[in-house]
């Protein structure tokens, strides 16, 4: 086993790969998808979601305003607590919020 392979992964940044996959599936939208709507990597979102890497600040902000969900809710330990606020907001008819600054 590789020295990387053997190394535990935060909580912190499993449950932001999480969160984000969850959010992006949301969306409907495949990890190429957000990468256009972003301006960030395929392979960046791709190890986000799997906890490989953790987002800098800009790319947390970014992924953020694309996808549509308040800052904090990315940092959250609570995965139930946001389970819950995907379903509430299927349940209002949450639109898929269009980020001003794409341009497909």
């Amino acid at each position: 086993m590789s020295h990387e392979s053997g190394k535990k992964k935060s909580l912190f940044i499993q449950n932001f790969g999480l969160i984000v996959k969850e959010a992006r599936i949301y969306r409907g939208w495949t990890q190429g998808e957000l990468a256009k709507r972003t301006g960030i990597a395929r392979i960046s979102i791709s190890f986000f979601e799997e906890g490989l890497r953790n987002a800098e600040l800009y790319f947390a902000l970014r992924l953020s305003t694309v996808l549509g969900f308040p800052f904090d809710t990315y940092f959250t330990r609570d995965l139930n607590g946001w389970r819950s606020t995907i379903r509430q907001r299927h349940n209002e008819g949450d639109e898929v919020r269009t980020d001003p600054e794409h341009r497909e």
